[in-house]
């Protein structure tokens, strides 16, 4: 079986692909991009980034506007991404970030996506994460 390979717009996507796959011809989509992150409030005190990222993940999580994206839009986004890759391919490659793998992942599993190498909640990079399809007899 033949694979097509998805791809977020990220250049450093791009780049993550041709590394795993070499030279192809990528389907790229804006659909696959990092979920974005805004600050949670304006100061001049400096914050440590840790800090910084987790309260801003933790109000993506809450729905809050303060987020450029909250977790409903990044939902909404992950199941037009699934519709989309669903719809132009039989078999998939995708290359995309952190936390917009974290919603694929969830969605997959609603629309009864079964993983045979998904262990937990945190990834490496490049790592590979395989998933099927439960097809349901009629």
């Amino acid at each position: 079986m033949e694979y097509d390979i998805f791809i977020s717009s990220l250049k450093r996507t791009y780049l993550t692909a041709v590394q795993l796959f070499g030279k192809k011809n990528f389907i790229k989509t804006d659909l696959l991009n990092e979920v974005p992150i805004n600050a949670f409030m304006k100061t001049k005190r400096k914050i440590h980034t840790s800090i910084w990222n987790f309260i801003a993940r933790f109000l993506w999580y809450l729905d809050s506007p303060t987020q450029k994206e909250p977790i409903s839009k990044s939902k909404e986004r992950s199941n037009k991404a699934i519709d989309f890759i669903e719809a132009n391919s039989k078999g998939a490659f995708v290359v995309t970030h952190g936390f917009m793998m974290i919603v694929l992942i969830k969605q997959l599993k609603k629309r009864g996506y079964k993983f045979s190498t998904l262990k937990r909640f945190a990834f490496k990079n490049c790592e590979f994460i395989i998933c099927k399809k439960n097809e349901r007899p009629r």
